[in-house]
């Protein structure tokens, strides 16, 4: 492990919020290939990315050390998504249910989830519109190519008159700052 990241952990177990964002930012996208093999669900592998991270600032002082970071919030990350995956099973007398009792028991909790489930999009979305309107005219134009219409970023590139790397350096910045944004909000209203 190199001496930066030591340093950045042993800061960010004393409660730095910039250490956690220079550990957030070098390992986000090992983080997101390793989600994206685990599920095929974008929205869970973030989700849990960003469980870790509070978790791990919320639980800094009782965190341990560690002499491979990308190891350790990988089986964090791996922790994560398992427990989000498993579902409870119940075992049911059926002697004492109904069928027809335990159907509406079942309807009922899966309408509630999904009103739940809309409800968090809505959020989610609100935030996400919040830290990209934020973003500068380019970023944003840019991001927009790329993650609403799908657009590659040799078209981006074309479109916008500049090289493919520019592109791809323009979409990661707005990523980096809508990030810091929603993340440094989501720390914020958790520790409330």
């Amino acid at each position: 492990m190199k001496a930066n990241e030591k340093k950045y952990w042993k800061k960010l177990r004393k409660g730095d919020l910039k250490a956690l964002g220079k550990i957030y930012d070098r390992y986000i996208d090992d983080l997101y290939h390793y989600g994206f093999n685990q599920t095929n669900d974008k929205d869970t592998v973030m989700d849990g990315i960003h469980d870790v991270f509070l978790d791990i600032y919320k639980y800094r002082k009782t965190i341990a050390k560690t002499d491979n970071i990308k190891f350790y919030l990988l089986r964090c990350l791996k922790r994560k998504l398992q427990k989000n995956n498993t579902t409870k099973t119940i075992s049911i007398d059926q002697k004492n249910i109904s069928v027809f009792s335990l159907k509406n028991d079942l309807v009922s909790v899966s309408k509630e989830k999904k009103i739940i489930s809309s409800e968090t999009v809505l959020k989610k979305n609100i935030k996400l519109n919040k830290a990209l309107n934020k973003l500068p005219s380019r970023q944003k134009e840019c991001i927009l190519m790329r993650y609403t219409k799908n657009i590659p970023y040799e078209e981006i590139a074309q479109k916008m008159d500049i090289t493919v790397q520019t592109a791809r350096t323009i979409v990661y910045r707005g990523i980096k700052s809508m990030r810091k944004e929603a993340l440094l909000i989501y720390i914020f209203c958790t520790l409330l």
